[in-house]
């Protein structure tokens, strides 16, 4: 599998009867802007992204699939690896342009989604003890009102290496997060202490919480990538919640 650091083609491909192919090709100067100018300089990752005029992923490239409904209830866009080869999937329903650019991100900062690092606990009462977080570079500050500016378009923050350990930032990107491990409005963070999953949310109208997930090796059980089941799980808990995370867009820092 290629390395987070190799540089990737990543096509866009249109399975949908809303977003065209020939739509997908104007998403190709921002999404480029926001990889080359923005991740690049945090994580030193980059891409060419490419949107294939006869809608055909070349088969050397990760592909970013927009479609009218996704086979994964409950979500606005998500990444697996299929076969070694990292793939998005974004339903073009929920801010497509911005979502896509949240799966983008993470599927270039962790391909495999199994990422892990070391850091505090994002839970107060474990008085900083050392847990291991999922890299999921985007979650924590998710929602739309913490979007960056890139050429006009608003696109996903995410956060920085000192976000996990701090003490000193910026934290993100759009330099929103005032402190390291913060969890954002509808944002949330997932983490291994000791033999289960922990994670932190901050949704709309329940404010920080802490839960258990389940056990640690759950997802090796089961065949599923870390990331691939942390969010089945969250999903889960937002259908259960019976609450809506959709994206306001309204105010994006500039860069």
């Amino acid at each position: 599998m290629a390395s987070p650091k190799a540089t990737p083609t990543i096509a866009l491909i249109s399975h949908s009867s809303v977003v065209s192919q020939a739509e997908l090709a104007d998403y190709v100067p921002h999404y480029q802007a926001y990889v080359s100018r923005l991740l690049k300089e945090v994580y030193e990752v980059d891409a060419q992204i490419v949107a294939p005029q006869d809608s055909r992923k070349p088969s050397h490239a990760w592909a970013m699939y927009f479609a009218d409904q996704l086979n994964v209830s409950g979500a606005a866009g998500y990444h697996s690896d299929s076969h070694h080869q990292p793939a998005a999937y974004i339903d073009v329903n929920d801010e497509p342009l911005f979502t896509g650019s949240h799966e983008l991100a993470e599927m270039l900062v962790d391909p495999s989604g199994n990422s892990l690092y070391s850091a505090p606990s994002p839970d107060p009462a474990d008085k900083g003890k050392e847990v291991q977080i999922l890299d999921e570079v985007c979650d924590p500050c998710e929602d739309g009102s913490f979007g960056i500016a890139v050429d006009g378009v608003s696109l996903s923050d995410f956060i920085t290496p000192s976000y996990g350990t701090g003490p000193g930032g910026p934290f993100d990107a759009a330099e929103k997060l005032t402190e390291p491990r913060e969890v954002a409005i509808n944002g949330y963070i997932s983490w291994i202490d000791g033999h289960v999953w922990k994670q932190a949310t901050n949704f709309a109208g329940e404010g920080f919480k802490v839960r258990v997930l389940g056990p640690a090796g759950q997802a090796k059980n089961e065949g599923k990538s870390l990331r691939e089941w942390v969010d089945e799980q969250t999903r889960a808990h937002i259908a259960r919640l019976g609450i809506s995370l959709t994206s306001s867009l309204a105010a994006a820092s500039t860069t």
